[in-house]
């Protein structure tokens, strides 16, 4: 199966467009299935440092290291953060696990 890049999935999207008489839930669905799956995701700085300020130790900022997950989903590191961070923590948590 060959995957897509964003410069195929444009064309697609501008094919959809102009023909109108594609099933488009059909193709949404084959442009999906088609996408390269990515390796990895960052943390923002923004969020790291806040992290990191708060627990006084320095860790990865890749999501899916072993460090990262198990500082993100401690309740003893997401007690120690602002609201905001708590809440943006939280999403990351609902967003990828």
């Amino acid at each position: 199966m060959k995957k897509l890049k964003m410069k195929d999935i444009k064309m697609e999207y501008l094919k959809i467009n102009k023909t109108k008489k594609i099933d488009i839930n059909k193709e949404i669905i084959n442009i999906a299935i088609q996408l390269e799956y990515f390796e990895n995701a960052y943390l923002s700085p923004v969020v790291h440092k806040q992290i990191v300020n708060a627990i006084k130790t320095n860790f990865s900022t890749r999501l899916f290291s072993d460090s990262t997950l198990d500082i993100i989903s401690s309740g003893e590191t997401i007690d120690k953060l602002d609201k905001k961070f708590q809440e943006a923590l939280l999403k990351i948590q609902v967003d990828f696990f």
